[in-house]
């Protein structure tokens, strides 16, 4: 993620089938003679080779697209390029993505199979194009998803590639804020790579998180990262980063059964760095624990912004109770007060609490030059 983003994409591998049609059989011999036939030296050599053939392997059983296959780290912090984007008002999905219409393929297919397979109602209260905005971005294994879309401009590193994804991202962070954190140290992987692990051993060095999505579990991504070799890998774990529990989410949930117990995303610009010592393990993987740095301190995420679904009937804004302190001078000529004011006064208190609130008034010395003898509502 960015042009400083450790980890590259890494595509599903499809399996490699071949066409059966013409692979060469020896002729029959018929055992009808108790001689034994002269021999065909034409029969001889398609025997032999049939001999010696090498058995075409067995296709591969497709495997799911990989999720964790990425470590989602920069040298520069990722947050900096949609900086402002929470400023954008909620709008629909349809509006938010409306600037890639003639971009993305099939994007309006995507976007009503989005609204017609997510997660929706939803008991964390996400609206239905929050919880659709979530799906697209859950979409995995397809270069013409959202998602995909996403990553590039995130990998260009440049803001002017991310400013037409601030409607998205705005409609995406506030679902994502309705959801549960994820307390438990999560995880990504990659294959070892000597430039990644120098950058992850250099403790004066300033890491940020990448968006992305993680796991709990250790043994998902090394399946993930499975590729039949025995190569090194290096895994990154992460704890205390904002991460989202978005496994109710996903597209697949439910229906593949190699997908973890929990899916989590990641959102960027969390400040980290290296918590404990790097750990191998007996094959040779490295595991490197994260945290967020010390004396980093990072915005405040502001609350979600409420929203009403569209059969939703609007709440009735509630009437005032009436102010409920006037000034007691009187219209009395006989009164102590005529000398300041002969009529009724119409100043009032100014809050619209009980009305046992404002205490500490003295009629004989009311002037009406305040109303509070020294304490405010």
């Amino acid at each position: 993620m960015g042009s400083n983003c450790c980890g590259c994409k890494s595509a599903p591998i499809a399996p490699t089938t071949k066409d059966f049609d013409g692979v060469p059989t020896s002729p029959e011999i018929q055992p009808k003679t108790p001689r034994e036939p002269t021999p065909d030296p034409s029969s001889s050599e398609s025997e032999d080779e049939e001999k010696h053939k090498t058995p075409e392997p067995s296709p591969k059983k497709q495997r799911p697209p990989p999720r964790y296959n990425k470590i989602g780290i920069s040298t520069e912090d990722p947050s900096l390029l949609i900086k402002g984007y929470e400023k954008k008002p909620l709008c629909s999905l349809e509006e938010a993505l409306e600037r890639f219409e003639e971009h993305i393929p099939n994007l309006d297919g995507q976007i009503q199979e989005a609204k017609s397979n997510c997660h929706f109602p939803s008991q964390h209260d996400l609206t239905h194009d929050e919880s659709a905005a979530l799906y697209l971005y859950l979409v995995v294994g397809n270069d013409d998803s959202v998602r995909s879309y996403l990553q590039r401009a995130w990998d260009s590193n440049q803001r002017k590639q991310m400013k037409p994804w601030f409607k998205y991202l705005r409609l995406l962070k506030n679902g994502l804020d309705k959801l549960p954190d994820v307390h438990a140290e999560i995880w990504q992987g990659m294959p070892y790579d000597k430039d990644v692990m120098g950058k992850l051993e250099e403790d004066s060095l300033d890491l940020y998180t990448c968006m992305g999505l993680a796991t709990p579990s250790k043994s998902q991504v090394l399946n993930d990262l499975d590729d039949g070799s025995n190569g090194k890998k290096i895994l990154a774990g992460y704890s205390s980063v904002g991460g989202k529990d978005v496994s109710n989410y996903s597209p697949k949930k439910g229906t593949d059964p190699t997908q973890p117990a929990k899916d989590v995303l990641m959102w960027p610009g969390w400040k980290v760095n290296k918590s404990q010592e790097i750990v191998n393990d007996g094959d040779g993987h490295v595991f490197v624990h994260l945290s967020p740095k010390e004396n980093a301190p990072r915005e405040p995420t502001p609350p979600p912004t409420p929203t009403s679904q569209p059969n939703e009937t609007p709440k009735q804004k509630s009437t005032p109770p009436p102010k409920h302190f006037q000034c007691p001078i009187p219209d009395d000529p006989y009164a102590y007060f005529t000398m300041y004011q002969r009529t009724l006064c119409q100043n009032h208190c100014n809050g619209n609490h009980a009305g046992n609130h404002c205490h500490g008034f003295e009629r004989v010395f009311h002037n009406c030059t305040h109303h509070y003898d020294g304490t405010k509502d």
